[in-house]
């Protein structure tokens, strides 16, 4: 069925806009999206970007994982996933393991029903 091993949906975040929430409990040490970059990405040099109109500028900036002057991102902002959607906190219940050019969100601990996932960005984005 396609909700299986399915554990959060978007909703209206407090803490910025659009958020990721449990929709049941989440184990601790549960790979929460499986792959999140399946879709191909890129990285893009931060300069390029500078130089686009200011909307264009926000996604990148909204979406993309900064690392020095490059931007790592979706090869198409149309097939971002959910999980390009979790928000920062400096007090995660998830966590970012990077294998290759894949990135993977891990439960710290277990995480409540209704509960927004959030994730610390400086620990794989400048």
């Amino acid at each position: 069925m396609a909700h299986h091993k399915v554990y959060v949906r978007l909703g209206r975040s407090p803490v910025h806009g659009v958020g990721v929430f449990a929709i049941r409990k989440i184990p601790k040490n549960i790979n929460v999206f499986g792959v999140m970059c399946s879709i191909p990405t890129v990285n893009v040099d931060g300069n390029v970007i500078k130089k686009l109109p200011h909307h264009i500028q926000k996604l990148y900036l909204d979406f993309c994982v900064r690392r020095g002057d490059m931007l790592y991102c979706p090869q198409n902002f149309n097939d971002m996933n959910i999980g390009w959607y979790v928000n920062h906190s400096s007090n995660p219940n998830v966590r970012v393991d990077q294998v290759n050019q894949e990135l993977y969100f891990m439960s710290i601990r277990r995480i409540e029903k209704g509960e927004e996932l959030l994730v610390d960005y400086n620990t794989y984005s400048d």
